[in-house]
């Protein structure tokens, strides 16, 4: 695979959060799963902040592989391969108050900006960071907890938060850790007439926990289920994102 130098592209930044109020749903792990794939294989500059406080698992992620990479020749060689003429992209670990100053000043250097943080409208300093975000992304999983969860923070962020943003974008959800066995249709029949979801989802595949949560690596392009789905999945994104941008753009001109 050929690396490259990423630079900023566009004179408009597209500031992405996965977001929820609710722990578990793997919101964290997707963020991480995307930005390798958009970094990697779409070749964009991109960068993640971490206000995800205490847990901060990004940053704890990249510490760790960092860590791991200094006692294991092997890796440390595929490291220096692939970071001959190219740095990491940059994971900066921040709290909510901080959170809108950092991500203004990230778009001056990067056209993607992913942002980990919990979504509760409770929080302190919370609201700045959230009129700073384009694209909102909420993961449903199956239980009921879950869903109602995620609706309702959809409900605040496109009653609140939309009406006083310049930049939102967009909010839709989408299902996570889907089994093979799945409710998903039926959930999705039952609230989609007045909330808007991805097309896409992604499977329950323990690999993308264990082995492709990486910071630094890159996800194989194998012809394999796990790897062809979650290649579809940033895809989507991507799609929507273009989609959606495109819509503003008309609506803007109009």
């Amino acid at each position: 695979m050929p690396y490259f130098l990423t630079i900023k592209k566009s004179n408009m930044s597209r500031v992405i959060s996965f977001i929820s109020q609710k722990g578990g749903v793997g919101k964290s792990t997707v963020t991480t799963l995307i930005a390798n794939l958009f970094f990697f294989k779409h070749q964009l500059s991109i960068a993640i902040v971490d206000a995800d406080f205490p847990q901060n698992s990004i940053s704890k992620r990249r510490e760790k592989e960092l860590r791991i990479i200094k006692k294991k020749k092997r890796l440390e060689h595929t490291y220096h391969k692939i970071y001959h003429d190219l740095k990491p992209y940059p994971i900066i670990k921040t709290n909510l108050e901080s959170c809108a100053e950092v991500i203004r000043e990230l778009k001056i250097e990067y056209d993607y900006i992913f942002v980990d943080v919990a979504g509760s409208l409770n929080q302190e300093g919370i609201i700045p960071f959230l009129r700073e975000v384009n694209y909102f992304y909420i993961p449903i999983l199956q239980d009921d907890f879950s869903t109602l969860s995620a609706l309702e923070l959809y409900m605040q962020l496109t009653t609140k938060i939309k009406p006083v943003s310049e930049e939102f974008r967009s909010c839709k959800l989408f299902f996570n850790k889907v089994p093979a066995k799945n409710k998903m249709v039926g959930i999705r029949k039952n609230f989609e007439t007045n909330f808007e979801f991805l097309d896409d989802h992604i499977n329950a595949y323990t690999i993308y926990e264990r082995v492709y949560r990486s910071t630094l690596f890159p996800i194989p392009e194998k012809a394999q289920k796990p790897n062809l789905k979650i290649h579809r999945f940033a895809n989507s994104i991507m799609h929507d994102l273009e989609t959606v941008s495109s819509e503003k753009s008309m609506t803007m001109e109009t």
